[in-house]
């Protein structure tokens, strides 16, 4: 018997038409700010900012590259700069006590750690270490 396959899961609901909530909410939000203005400055100062907002308000709002809305970018764009950053792969050592003097032996007086060589002798210690 054969399942049909869900299609569309990530798709949002739309409200009214080819609008969306999130949509809604940053062109209200716009409509807001513009009302506040309205009450707060002179007239002309309001219709100016707001003529020079409104096209990149409904850019960000209705726009879209390769088929993302322009929000959705723009949100993750400011979560990639703000949000703490962790890199999984790069793991930290932690250093015992008998390590500490080897890692101050490898670090000369300029600061700069050495590199140490390999011989036959130290990879063949190694080699066995491993196998354990």
């Amino acid at each position: 018997m054969a399942y049909q396959v869900p299609q569309f899961v990530k798709e949002e609901t739309k409200l009214m038409g080819l609008i969306t909530f999130t949509q809604l909410s940053i062109l209200v939000g716009f409509f807001g700010i513009f009302g506040l203005l309205w009450l707060t400055v002179q007239k002309w100062l309001c219709l100016t900012i707001t003529l020079i907002l409104a096209p990149f308000v409904f850019g960000i709002t209705f726009g879209k590259i390769h088929d993302v809305y322009i929000y959705k970018l723009v949100g993750s764009m400011f979560r990639y700069i703000w949000l703490p950053k962790q890199y999984i792969w790069k793991k930290e050592m932690s250093f015992g006590p008998q390590t500490q003097k080897t890692q101050k032996q490898l670090i000369s007086s300029s600061g700069i750690p050495q590199t140490k060589n390999l011989n036959k002798q130290t990879l063949k210690e190694l080699s066995d270490i491993l196998d354990r």
